[in-house]
């Protein structure tokens, strides 16, 4: 009688137990299904570091456009006198003699234009290599970045790229931008970027909460399952 009691009992014990991992898989499938409405990047988001570059560049570029603008003044030189040579990436050397509406126009379109461009990876780069050191290699690093885009930039592409374009015998702007001021300029706007960098870095923890706990509970119970098949 007690042997075919305590036999009960097990079985009893043993519905049971099926009925509670019936349970267990029916909340973690509700919880998968919950956790597929929602999407989070699986390591570093470099298409968010792309996006959020691209917008950072193009205000790192109006920066670095009105420090050259200050920068004029403070030499007793026109303020857009640098902008008219800049203006001439796009419209070649007669940009320059245009009214200052239109040289404002060109020299602020190729800002925004190149800033987003070169924004983008400088962000990528930043975010990904440049964030758990300290201050002073960051500065650094922007510095030495400012100086070889001056040097990419003037020396390995407008030199040639403006003559081609413009059907000009050399390059107006490597001619008639003073050396110190192109990498000035080149610095200032990799210091933004910089400096406007930690606002754009992504931040997990706005997730709901439940994607964390349902990706959690899913990555243990995956975990269980094969040391069970082990």
């Amino acid at each position: 009688m007690t042997d075919s009691h305590s036999d009960e009992l097990r079985r009893d014990v043993a519905q049971k137990r099926r009925e509670l991992e019936e349970l267990e898989a029916r909340v973690r499938k509700n919880e998968r299904e919950e956790l597929d409405r929602y999407w989070f990047p699986q390591g570093f988001y470099t298409a968010y570091y792309i996006l959020s570059g691209l917008v950072l560049g193009v205000i790192a570029s109006w920066i670095s456009l009105a420090l050259n603008v200050a920068g004029a003044a403070l030499v007793g030189e026109h303020p857009l006198e640098i902008l008219r040579v800049y203006s001439t990436i796009l419209g070649g050397a007669k940009t320059a003699e245009g009214s200052d509406a239109v040289v404002l126009m060109f020299a602020l379109g190729v800002h925004t234009f190149t800033g987003a461009v070169c924004g983008a990876p400088i962000h990528v780069v930043y975010s990904r290599f440049f964030v758990a050191v300290s201050l002073g290699r960051r500065v650094l690093a922007g510095i030495l970045l400012g100086i070889a885009m001056w040097l990419v930039n003037f020396y390995g592409v407008l030199v040639w790229l403006q003559p081609l374009l413009h059907h000009e015998p050399s390059s107006y702007i490597v001619d008639h931008m003073p050396a110190w001021v192109a990498v000035l300029t080149h610095v200032a706007f990799t210091s933004s970027m910089l400096a406007l960098q930690p606002l754009a870095i992504f931040n997990t923890r706005n997730y709901p909460e439940i994607t964390t706990r349902a990706l959690s509970e899913s990555s243990e119970d995956g975990s269980g399952n094969a040391a069970s098949r082990a």
